[in-house]
């Protein structure tokens, strides 16, 4: 019994310092403040909206597209590959942040 409690704390070190590196990767500017973090947490659902009103509205509309919309607009040069993947990564930096519990 008390070989698995150790295994069980060495995997919860070993989950927690991954995490934490995971969370150091994240540029500063898309650092969440532990308010919204907070905020987060008292949400039954922050896949939609919640996380849309983090980003800028030029970002909404990005992250709102299909992706037939996104490989026409690149297409025709109306959105650029860069904005398209600057943008999600920053979504997903977002939510790994509100998903993540320490």
């Amino acid at each position: 019994m008390a070989a698995k409690a150790g295994q069980h704390e060495q995997w919860r070190a070993c989950a927690q310092r991954k995490a934490h590196d995971t969370l150091s990767r994240i540029p500063d500017g898309w650092r969440l403040d532990d308010s919204v973090i907070s905020k987060a947490r008292s949400l039954v659902n922050i896949a939609d909206t919640f996380i849309a009103s983090l980003l800028d509205p030029a970002e909404r509309a990005i992250t709102a597209l299909t992706g037939v919309e996104i490989v026409e607009k690149v297409s025709e040069r109306n959105l650029t590959a860069e904005a398209v993947t600057h943008t999600f990564c920053k979504r997903v930096a977002f939510a790994h942040q509100l998903v993540y519990v320490p």
